[in-house]
């Protein structure tokens, strides 16, 4: 069942309803209920009728907090009576009573004897084999690398498409045409339109979920002015499935081995930081050393085991030839204030998938096998199932699969972190058939920029002219926008601004234009 599906079955006679959702929720599906009648959309908005208006503030505020981006998916949204089917699950309703369960038929996961590549290789050449016409998404990153190329190792070449984010040439671009050289596939090298706020309400009202508005989908629709492939291969998930191999550093705390931990901590930040060389003399290292230990100490106060927290500490302190003014000078108050917000704002109905499918898991594969149905990877799947039906495509996930995930759980702690660079099993994949530029980059490709160039044209239209008696400043603090302000003239500031404040200034935004738009949708 590695397969994308929603499935609805209605039995007139005994008006008994089922609905099914894939494992990944890949292809969603909503619903709500009024006087016991149930209505089932794939969109929001058709579910939107005057009587199912009403703002889920809490939800609202749970966006803003990064709740239903950093846990895993509910099955809420921004309105009180519409709901989702979760990722995997069941939706059953007969004599006007609805519920949720568990798809128990998703949940076999176990060791196996799969080739990662040979099962990705076959896939795409299905895909081919179904449709012809084939392009894909070639970011510079290692998921699309890696699809693209594998789609084009026969004699026929497919097309593949890059998002500009600068007018200069960028290292993710360099990477891209290199790849499509090397291969001899084309590459189309695509500049985002401008975006327009009535644009943006436009989109607002299609898909009644601001979130979604930080995919605007008039930046894929550039594909159909360039191509006639209605069929593209998108590598987003590929991260999640594959792993960051990060449990080897837990399993070297854990188990007391602090001198590999200082060495493989140090591997995992040089391939993030490829500037910094000395290991413990180094300010930024340093920083990030003592985040990685405070955060790994407040896990374990949290569990209530104080004495092998306080031993933790000492001993961490002389591995990594730290001092007690290290950590007071390092701990950046601010940043902690935030985590205990978001501790006390927890949301009330995350969902433990890991406990549901995945029930004979160690706590380090639970972890992995979560990240796949974290609120913003679901949120990105949902939005691009309504580009599609706005741009007349549809995106495929060749590495959302269950076999490439059940490959990638039971796989060795140690060649998942592969060598601090992470996602080991997509690696091994490349090793065969790509250069070593590819193999061991360990970016994520320039869409983040690309997202982040578009807020930024957005803001010096819209976002810094919001007014003081805006309806989002109900749900948005204040006090950062106007921090932001105070610096925003400064042509870079998105760089240098806290990278989740500006995460949080994007969704105040987006939300302030959804409101808007809602608004106007009530009267």
């Amino acid at each position: 069942m590695h397969l994308r599906f929603s499935i609805i079955f209605y039995n007139k006679k005994n008006h008994k309803l089922l609905v099914f959702r894939d494992l990944f929720g890949i292809k969603s599906m909503y619903f709500s209920q009024e006087n016991k009648k149930i209505t089932i959309s794939d969109q929001i908005k058709p579910l939107v009728s005057n009587n199912h208006k009403s703002l889920n503030k809490t939800y609202i505020k749970d966006y803003l907090s990064f709740q239903i981006s950093d846990q895993n998916i509910s099955s809420e949204t921004f309105f009180e009576n519409i709901h989702r089917v979760l990722p995997g699950h069941i939706l059953t309703g007969e004599n006007g009573e609805i519920k949720q369960i568990p798809n128990e038929f998703l949940g076999d996961f176990k060791p196996n004897e799969f080739n990662f590549q040979e099962i990705l290789s076959e896939k795409l050449k299905s895909i081919r084999n179904k449709f012809g016409q084939v392009g894909s998404y070639l970011s510079g990153g290692l998921d699309s690398g890696l699809i693209s190329i594998l789609l084009n190792q026969n004699s026929e070449k497919y097309p593949t498409f890059y998002f500009k984010t600068d007018a200069e040439i960028t290292e993710d671009e360099e990477i891209a045409e290199k790849i499509s050289e090397i291969n001899n596939f084309p590459i189309h090298k695509i500049s985002p339109p401008e975006i327009e706020i009535e644009t943006l309400k436009n989109w607002a009202s299609k898909s009644m979920q601001p979130e979604l508005m930080l995919f605007p989908a008039e930046i894929f629709a550039c594909i159909n002015k360039t191509g006639n492939q209605k069929i593209l291969l998108s590598g987003h998930g590929g991260d999640t499935i594959a792993g960051d191999g990060l449990e080897y550093l837990d399993i070297l705390f854990e188990n007391g081995e602090y001198k590999n931990l200082k060495n493989s901590l140090f591997l995992y930040y040089s391939q993030k930081n490829k500037a910094w060389k000395k290991i413990g003399y180094n300010d930024p290292f340093r920083d990030f050393i003592t985040d990685y230990f405070l955060k790994k100490s407040f896990i374990l106060y949290r569990k209530k085991r104080l004495i092998v927290s306080f031993k933790a500490i000492i001993k961490l302190f002389f591995a990594f030839n730290l001092n007690i003014f290290d950590l007071f000078q390092r701990i950046k108050l601010r940043n902690i204030v935030r985590k205990l917000k978001t501790i006390k704002h927890k949301h009330k109905e995350e969902i433990d998938f890991a406990g549901l499918f995945f029930k004979n898991g160690t706590a380090h594969q639970n972890r992995q096998f979560n990240s796949n149905f974290i609120g913003l990877g679901i949120h990105a799947l949902e939005t691009f199932g309504l580009v599609d039906e706005i741009t007349n495509t549809q995106t495929l996930y060749p590495l959302i699969d269950q076999r490439l995930l059940e490959i990638s759980l039971f796989q060795s702690p140690l060649e998942k972190f592969a060598h601090g660079r992470g996602r080991g099993s997509i690696r091994i994949a490349l090793e065969k058939i790509a250069p070593d530029f590819l193999t061991n980059r360990t970016g994520k490709g320039d869409f983040d920029l690309l997202i982040e160039n578009i807020f930024k044209k957005l803001w010096d239209k819209y976002g810094k002219t919001l007014p003081e008696d805006h309806q989002v400043w109900q749900f948005a603090d204040k006090n950062i926008y106007n921090k932001a302000i105070e610096n925003d003239s400064d042509p870079i500031f998105t760089e240098k601004i806290n990278k989740n404040d500006l995460w949080y200034l994007q969704r105040t935004m987006y939300l302030a234009i959804w409101l808007e738009v809602m608004e106007s949708y009530s009267s």
